[in-house]
Order: C-alpha cells, then sequence, then structure tokens
C-alpha cells in the first residue's frame, strides 16, 4: 500500500505555506480512501495601497481594517482558489493533524515530490516540532529514468494517454499522480525486466552525482550575486555621494535601535530625504541595515542574535549592512549638498541645466556578476573547505607558491576566495550546513570582497593562467 499526495501552495518566494493538500491510498492499484482540505496558513499579508500591489491581487479580506490576503492573482487564475475560500479554511495545524493521521507511516508517491517535502517539512516543523519523515517514491524520477526525460505532471500524463483536465488542483493532481505511477512500474518492469536493480543503482549514482554538481553551481552562484563590495567601495570607501544616493533611493532600510535617539534621528532625517524606506523590523523586503557597535566586520559573533536573524533572512535575499560611524562620515560630507529626484526619462539637456545633484530613480542597481574566468589569484588569502581531490594538489600547490597565495585556517575579512574541495572525509559538513557559510554570509553582508568558487573552478583559472603565462 502506497499514498499520493499533492498540494498547492502560496506560491511567493517570502511567503511559503500550504494551502491545499490532498492525498489517496492505493492498495493493489486501486484507491481504497481519499483525504483533501483548504487549509489557513498561521499568517497572512497585509494588502498596501501601492497599485502595483491592487492590480496583482484578486481578492481580499477585511481583518481589523485591513485588507488581507494569502495569494496573488496567478495563483487564483491558475487553481481556482480565491482568497476568501482560504480565509474560511482549515487552520493549519488542525489540516497537518488529520494529513498526518491519515498518512500515518506509509510511504508517499508525488510528482516533484521534493518540492512537496519541503513545505510539509515546514508544516510538520510549525505544528509537531519535527520533520515529516515518511519513505517518499518521486513520479518525477520514474519518467526521467523510464524515457530520461523531465517530464512535467501533464506531460507526463498526455505519455501515458491520461486525461489532463482540470489540473492544479490537489485531489486531482495527486489522483492523476496514482494513476501515472501505476503505469510507470508497468512500463519500467517492462523495458528493464531482470535488469531493474542493477540499472537503477547505476541511474541512481550518475544521477546523484549530475545533482551534486548542479546543486553546487546554484549555491555557488547564489551565495556569490550577494557580493556587493564593489558598490560598498564606491559607495562608502571612496565617499561618492552620487553612487550612493542611487543606491539608496527608494530601498527599505532598518535602522539600529541601538544607536543613540539623536544620531538615530540624524541617520533617519538624511535617509529620508533621500528617498529611502525607514522600516522597523527586519524582513525578507528589507535592502539594508544600519548597524550599531553591536557587530562589525573584523568582529563577527555569530551567536548576535540580530545577526543571526539577519543571516536568516540572507539565506534567500542580500541585507546588506553599514555601520552607523561610516554612514555619519559621509553624511558629514554632503551635509551643504542639495538634492532632487530625476526620472530616466528626462532629456540630457534638462538635466545639465542644474547645478545640484541629480539622482536617477530609473537606474537598476545590482551587484556586479562575478566573471570566474578573469579573477585574479596573485597574493590572495585562499580558505580550503574540503580537501581538494588527489589528481589536483600537486598542481594547486605549485600554482600558490608561484603566486604568492596564503592558505589561510580561518575565514575572516582578509580572507580573499574560498575553494569548495570534492573530498568530504568522515565527519566533514555539508558547507550549506557549516559554520564557515554562515561566517562567509556575515561577511559578504558588511561589504567583504569574498568570492566562493568550486575545485573546478579553481583549476579552469590555473590552467588559463598557465596558458597565458606560457605565451
Amino acid at each position: 500500500m502506497q499514498t499520493t499526495i499533492n498540494k498547492i501552495a502560496t506560491g511567493a518566494a517570502d511567503y511559503n505555506y500550504i494551502i491545499e493538500i490532498s492525498a489517496v491510498k492505493v492498495v493493489g492499484g486501486k484507491v481504497t480512501d481519499r483525504f483533501e482540505t483548504l487549509v489557513k496558513p498561521p499568517y497572512y499579508k497585509i494588502l498596501t495601497k501601492n497599485r502595483e500591489g491592487k492590480r496583482r491581487i484578486k481578492s481580499y479580506e477585511i481583518v481589523d481594517g485591513q485588507k488581507i490576503y494569502y495569494i496573488e492573482g496567478i495563483i487564483e487564475n491558475l487553481t481556482g482558489i480565491n482568497n476568501n475560500m482560504i480565509y474560511r479554511a482549515m487552520p493549519e495545524k488542525k489540516a497537518i493533524e488529520k494529513f498526518e493521521k491519515f498518512v500515518g507511516d506509509k510511504t508517499v508517491v508525488g510528482h516533484g515530490i521534493k518540492n512537496d517535502l519541503t513545505y510539509l517539512n515546514d508544516a510538520y516543523l510549525r505544528v509537531f516540532k519535527k520533520k515529516f519523515k515518511n519513505r517518499s517514491i518521486d513520479t518525477f524520477d520514474m519518467g526521467l529514468f523510464l524515457d530520461d526525460t523531465e517530464y512535467s505532471l501533464t506531460k507526463l500524463c498526455d505519455r501515458f494517454h491520461i486525461n489532463s483536465e482540470n489540473m492544479h488542483r490537489a485531489y486531482v493532481d495527486a489522483n492523476k499522480t496514482q494513476i501515472c505511477y501505476q503505469k510507470l512500474v508497468e512500463s519500467i518492469s517492462l523495458k528493464y525486466g531482470n535488469r531493474l536493480n542493477d540499472e537503477y543503482i547505476k541511474w541512481s549514482k550518475m544521477l546523484e552525482i549530475k545533482n551534486s554538481k548542479t546543486l553546487k553551481n546554484v549555491m555557488k552562484n547564489k551565495i556569490n550575486s550577494k557580493n556587493w563590495s564593489s558598490v560598498y567601495e564606491t559607495m562608502i570607501d571612496n565617499m561618492n555621494k552620487l553612487e550612493f544616493l542611487s543606491h539608496i533611493y527608494g530601498k527599505n532600510i532598518v535602522i539600529s535601535n541601538k544607536i543613540e535617539n539623536e544620531e538615530y534621528r540624524y541617520i533617519e532625517k538624511k535617509l529620508i530625504a533621500i528617498g529611502a524606506n525607514i522600516k522597523n523590523q527586519l524582513g525578507f523586503d528589507t535592502d539594508f541595515y544600519i548597524s550599531s557597535n553591536e557587530f562589525a566586520r573584523n568582529n563577527v559573533n555569530l551567536e548576535n542574535k540580530k545577526l543571526r536573524k539577519i543571516l536568516g533572512f540572507n539565506k534567500k535575499v542580500g541585507i546588506k549592512i553599514i555601520d552607523k560611524d561610516r554612514l555619519l562620515l559621509f553624511f558629514k560630507g554632503i551635509d551643504k549638498a542639495e538634492y532632487r529626484f530625476i526620472d530616466n526619462n528626462k532629456s540630457n539637456r534638462d538635466k545639465k541645466q542644474h547645478n545640484n545633484i541629480l539622482i536617477d530613480k530609473g537606474k537598476n542597481h545590482k551587484c556586479k556578476k562575478i566573471d570566474y574566468g578573469d579573477i585574479d589569484l596573485k597574493n590572495k588569502n585562499v580558505y580550503l573547505y574540503n580537501c581538494i581531490s588527489k589528481e589536483f594538489e600537486e598542481d594547486i600547490e605549485r600554482f600558490f607558491k608561484l603566486n604568492n597565495c596564503k592558505i589561510v585556517r580561518k575565514i575572516n575579512y582578509n580572507t580573499d576566495i574560498i575553494v569548495l574541495g570534492e573530498l568530504m572525509k568522515e565527519g566533514d559538513t555539508e558547507f550549506l550546513d557549516s559554520k564557515e557559510y554562515y561566517l562567509l554570509l556575515s561577511l559578504l553582508s558588511f561589504g567583504c570582497n569574498i568570492i566562493l568558487i568550486k575545485e573546478y573552478d579553481l583549476m579552469e583559472i590555473i590552467r588559463k593562467s598557465l596558458f597565458l603565462q606560457e605565451k
């Protein structure tokens, strides 16, 4: 017996909750029982007066005089579920308790089930203080094993001539998934026969290696995208007024409540004057945090509660930290300047007729994308996470000596490069679960210029450098 599950979620990166969940019990290829319910998340979002927000939201409820919502119009259009239905739905705690009782410890089947398990784990942690631990089978992986094709659920239904109408509701999708599962079992058995176990083990190992490399690339690029050192240097170190004001305009900024009242009011006044939005609490939409002396780049304390909160958000976003003393020094240098905001569509002639500083609010500022082929490794402090593969050890060691690179034992604000080695010894921790990962996130928040690369990236840099030296 197995249970096929499916969920519908809010669909927002900063607001991840289940809004509908369903499961069907299957015995001998036949559905014997079913469970389905709409789910009311433990938190809602408030609809602001922002025009764009009004356009995206199709329905809402009034709570304590405020318009609240759970999902945007795109999810309503896709599923037919609206915010009024969710508001009146079964509360998350009760829904997850009923789901847990229905599923028990049985194996669960789903399509792209890793995504379902992420939401279930979060819900189980909120309700039961533990993760969802049932064994799982993914029909997405089964389709990949059968045909070497990445099927969506709709395409998989088409593959087996199953009616795929009325999709994107939890029960319908769960039922279609269990039918696809039965077809996949039959087709895989027919294709591989007695070789099934050996072929599946071989394929699984290859997929694991491929996914591991893909994950590392995604992780590396995501972490490096938080590197705003070039912006920090231009804005703060070089006291570039125009660059600073351009980056601050329209951004959400939280000022530390540990800053003395007089300095707090001064900073708040200056930031508002140049078009910043002052917020009281940290959130996924926070762009900058103005710190007191509670932490600094040369004294990272991962036990600091405020820093840990920022790092929690920075797993998904990139809150940038500016020290209040640096900011005060900057503001004193621009006190006498006059500022006027302009639209990007204004003509050059119109811009030039004013002597005061113009802030281009139409310009979109992003952290510079890193080109790994152009990284200069001379005189760099390098931290090695995990062991380097034996085949590369000698080349890397020789190159470091020639280029005066120093291998450091700790990550700090003087570190230039972190290399992710491919070899893990027994007891080693995955980088995303390590203290080093949180140190890196902290230092990137402070504007430190630290680049994360893989072992193979390092070898490409070395080969390119040696090739240029030979020429």
